[in-house]
């Protein structure tokens, strides 16, 4: 197959005499994906930037609801074919971003291989902008192999962004945190929450991250108290923690995923919000729980977590995996009333005062207005391309408890 980038050029200048478009490499059909998307397509279109989303599938349940070829949907493309070699895919993700008049491409540092090496073969008329969403070594690994073809380099955290300046002194480096536009969150009112002390878990039901096993034995700690826990989401460990949930009865109550505009003031029912990550690159959950003047009580993940959550003023911190701990922060929620209205009031200013859309725009405005200064590699031939290799394949042979074991030693 071979891409011609011959009508890149004037699409561009068309678009640029028109407002600047943007795409962002990524699928937003639920979940914090489509949070931090939207949040970005806010902000830039302050800017008078437009930004939408570009993915590439095979998926056939997608294929029969949309067809074959590209599809333009709200907000961006879908792009569908029966092509299973992924190089193949790579290349029409390529020719259609090339061929779409995008002036910057946002590549996501966890996406899969087939979307990372698309910045190494976009033309170079295109800026590109590398985002790191998480702190495991993958991300890193994959944002080290993409940032020699990238205009620039984004951490949405603090600790991303200083571990991204140790491991990429060539490239340059900003941290842009992820905002969120508050709008639905000030239209709700405080909710009355049901009787006793209501708990969330808000988010992909997944243990190897998000510790979720952990919250039956949190649950357990309490027993005495009358606490009740809704686990509100879905993923691969979904079934596996209702069973580990099953002796608590009616203490836990699983609801399955929350529709995106119904999340504000499902938030708001409850008292305090469980996250009990052994990672994470942000924790966009703990600014949606605060804004909705939810206390957040969450594993202390020192540049993340820590950086979202004051300790004792906007919620509650403890130690990766240590259930006691997390036991107690609840219990002292539960018992202190005051302490308990005191973090929530705090919890929803801080949330707007430092996360606003406002706040993203600026920063993406003084960035993108320099992205010619760094100029990167020049792209690969794409009609010899290859996929970009992150290396770490060691890692599938490492038994997953010593993995849990290494996390949450050294992700402190």
């Amino acid at each position: 197959m071979t891409c011609q980038f011959s009508a890149a050029a004037s699409a561009a200048s068309a678009c640029s005499a028109n407002g600047r478009r943007a795409a962002f490499i990524v699928y937003p059909h639920s979940g914090g994906t489509f949070t931090v998307f939207t949040a970005m397509r806010q902000a830039l279109a302050l800017l008078g930037i437009t930004l939408e989303w570009v993915h590439v599938s095979c998926d056939p349940n997608l294929i029969a609801t949309h067809g074959l070829g590209v599809r333009v949907l709200d907000q961006g493309r879908l792009i569908l074919t029966r092509e299973s070699d992924p190089m193949q895919r790579c290349r029409l993700l390529v020719s259609t971003i090339a061929n779409s008049g995008y002036d910057i491409v946002f590549v996501n540092a966890t996406a899969d291989l087939v979307e990372l090496s698309v910045a190494a073969y976009l033309p170079s008329s295109i800026r590109r902008v590398v985002i790191t969403h998480n702190i495991t070594l993958s991300t890193y690994a994959a944002a080290k192999v993409m940032a020699p073809f990238a205009n620039l380099c984004v951490g949405v955290s603090p600790r991303i962004e200083r571990k991204l300046r140790r491991l990429l002194p060539h490239s340059r480096v900003a941290c842009i945190p992820n905002m969120m536009d508050f709008s639905a969150y000030d239209r709700i009112k405080p909710a009355q929450c049901g009787k006793g002390f209501q708990l969330l878990s808000l988010g992909r039901i997944k243990d190897i991250d998000k510790g979720v096993f952990w919250l039956p034995r949190i649950m357990e700690r309490l027993a005495d108290l009358p606490v009740h826990l809704t686990i509100a989401g879905g993923g691969s460990d979904l079934e596996k923690l209702k069973r580990l949930c099953a002796p608590l009865g009616d203490r836990v109550t699983f609801t399955g995923t929350i529709a995106q505009p119904e999340v504000p003031a499902f938030i708001a029912k409850h008292d305090a919000l469980i996250l009990p990550s052994r990672f994470e690159g942000f924790g966009y959950t703990l600014i949606e729980a605060m804004a909705a003047g939810c206390v957040p009580v969450a594993s202390r993940i020192s540049g993340v977590t820590s950086y979202v959550v004051s300790h004792e003023r906007t919620g509650l911190l403890f130690p990766i995996g240590n259930i006691a701990k997390a036991a107690d922060a609840i219990r002292r929620l539960i018992m202190d009333p005051a302490l308990r209205q005191r973090l929530a009031d705090a919890g929803r200013q801080d949330a707007r005062a430092r996360f606003s859309i406002s706040t993203m725009t600026e920063a993406y405005r003084l960035l993108l207005a320099t992205l010619d200064q760094w100029q990167p590699l020049a792209p690969r031939d794409v009609n010899s391309l290859k996929l970009l290799s992150v290396g770490g394949r060691w890692r599938k042979f490492v038994p997953l408890r010593l993995k849990n074991f290494l996390r949450e030693k050294l992700i402190k």
